[in-house]
């Protein structure tokens, strides 16, 4: 059940992520967690929302976490292929358990 959950929030950003690059016609210029979440929830130029996480989604610095704690990955620095991810269950990377949701910008 905490699966769906977790891919509900990398789908949020790979979403996000996309519509940015949509908007501005390039991907956001950071990979970092808390301030890609705070450029796409509106901290940019035009101001606009393109993400909704529940507080549940954000720890208290405000990174992007999945259901078990773990600050997801989002790695930008190729914009042919970003990915954003998650260390799944047993909260270890490059594990069987990982979650990911690659990004391709079109």
């Amino acid at each position: 059940m905490r699966d769906w959950y977790t891919k509900i929030v990398l789908s949020q950003i790979y979403n996000g992520t996309i519509g940015y690059k949509t908007e501005y016609g390039s991907p956001p210029s950071t990979s970092n967690n808390r301030e890609l979440v705070r450029l796409l929830k509106g901290d940019n130029p035009r101001k606009i929302e393109f993400i909704y996480l529940k507080s549940r989604a954000l720890n208290s610095a405000g990174d992007a976490i999945d259901r078990w704690g773990t600050p997801i990955r989002i790695n930008l620095t190729d914009p042919n292929n970003p990915v954003v991810e998650s260390a799944g269950p047993d909260r270890v990377w490059k594990t069987s358990d990982d979650l990911t949701d690659k990004v391709d910008f079109p």
